[in-house]
């Protein structure tokens, strides 16, 4: 800071506060189920916001690997200090009650010795100086490491001890109310989703119900149709990208044809994620082409079969490992399919077809065999136009929610700038209750 308030002190981190290294251990030792001996073990993805997560995603170490000083104690501040995102070096969150645990390798503790309230410590470093700070000493190559020496050296403006408590009183006074307002606005984009889901299934039940009522025995369509009956007849026209050494990350260029990987497979929407390979090297893949129309189809991951249409914008393009192009034959609406396969009834009935646990997959064979109401062209094209239009105003809500989300980590900032700036007065009156207005006009 280049002015102190009156009374107020700065000093490095380290002259207030001690750093403690995280527990190393070896894969095999690690256990994800409690039990005798173990001591539950936090890592970076156990430190959410400004908080902690005691209560998921721990792993169990033998307890004679921790040293007494590793033992997790009110108020630790923990800092993630190493990772592949630089985005996650540098996030921390403080251990608000007492807890029998201890944190890993990956992970470092800044321990207040009293001068300091632990509070008052664990919101300065989540301010963005010092998490900028802290992310430009950490960028690597392939992992960032935040060296200790960094987080020591990192000076802390101090306030006068009564002066800490009411600053620490404010930002929390603040932050509650900020809390409860994103807690609000998730709410609501759940309820978006919910909504979103119950306009599929309703459209997916119609199509039956049409086709029970007035199609059966008129010849006119089947109620139900495979997947691979949606395609053209010719060859490869539902196929899966390249695996093994076909096709590796160290194959992706600069610039040229597109590779569609699994990131890019939005639910209904193509996700503008880049990865190019040489021209070269798309020549030789000419089996696992893209192109503007096609449905592409995540097999792997959350939400299957999770489905989108290869806009016309992308240009030449592959589909990658777990990613099946669908090649839509004449008389069917891609973007039909995709609302289709999106429907609450769809991943019902393949629910029980995907395997695998930590990485929840659905075969090529599976995708192929995926059953969906296959009315004629012109009542597909009226299912997309009402559906796109009902989606549509979703979208623009939830995009609403996002940006007041966004507006609630700026202020979220703003009002620790304005704490530790010594501007408490502007720091207790920051206008955090309007974040849900533009959602509650919305719906």
């Amino acid at each position: 800071m280049s002015e102190l308030p009156a009374g107020w002190d700065e000093k490095p981190i380290g002259a207030i506060a001690d750093f403690v290294r995280g527990v190393t251990y070896k894969k095999p030792q690690a256990s994800a189920e409690p039990g005798p001996g173990l001591l539950p073990l936090l890592r970076a993805t156990n430190i959410d916001g400004n908080s902690l997560r005691l209560d998921t995603d721990l792993v169990h170490v033998p307890s004679d690997l921790v040293k007494p000083e590793q033992r997790l104690r009110q108020g630790d501040v923990v800092v993630a200090t190493s990772s592949g995102s630089v985005s996650v070096v540098g996030k921390s969150g403080r251990l608000a009650n007492s807890w029998d645990g201890t944190f890993g390798a990956f992970c470092g503790v800044l321990r207040s010795r009293g001068q300091v309230m632990a509070e008052y410590l664990s919101h300065y470093v989540q301010s963005d100086l010092v998490r900028r700070s802290w992310s430009d000493a950490a960028q690597g190559t392939n992992i960032n490491n935040l060296k200790p020496r960094d987080m020591v050296a990192t000076r802390i403006p101090i306030a006068p001890p009564g002066e800490q408590q009411r600053i620490v009183d404010a930002i929390e006074e603040q932050f509650s109310r900020l809390d409860a307002g994103v807690e609000s606005l998730q709410r609501a984009k759940r309820n978006l989703d919910l909504l979103r889901a119950s306009g599929l299934a309703a459209v997916f039940d119609e199509q039956m119900s049409s086709w029970q009522h007035h199609g059966e025995g008129s010849g006119e369509h089947e109620p139900l149709a495979r997947l691979e009956d949606f395609a053209t007849d010719e060859a490869r026209a539902i196929t899966d990208g390249p695996f093994g050494s076909n096709l590796k990350t160290s194959h992706y260029t600069d610039a040229g044809p597109r590779v569609i990987r699994l990131q890019n497979i939005g639910d209904g929407v193509f996700v503008d994620e880049r990865a190019h390979i040489s021209e070269t090297h798309f020549e030789a893949l000419q089996g696992h082409t893209a192109e503007a129309g096609d449905v592409v189809i995540a097999s792997l991951g959350g939400e299957l079969p999770r489905a989108c249409v290869v806009p016309d914008w992308l240009g030449p393009a592959i589909v990658k490992a777990d990613c099946i192009r669908l090649r839509p034959a004449q008389g069917v609406d891609a973007r039909y399919v995709v609302h289709m396969l999106g429907a609450p009834q769809t991943r019902r009935a393949v629910k029980d077809l995907v395997h695998g646990v930590g990485r929840p997959r659905l075969g090529l064979k599976a995708i192929r065999a995926i059953e969906l109401p296959k009315p004629p062209l012109a009542e597909q094209q009226r299912v997309v136009n009402v559906l796109d239009a009902e989606i549509s105003l979703i979208d623009a809500i939830s995009d609403a929610i996002n940006a007041a989300v966004e507006r609630a980590d700026a202020l979220r900032q703003a009002i620790l700038a304005s704490a530790f700036g010594g501007d408490l007065l502007v720091a207790s009156r920051i206008e955090v209750s309007g974040l849900s207005a533009t959602v509650r006009e919305g719906l």
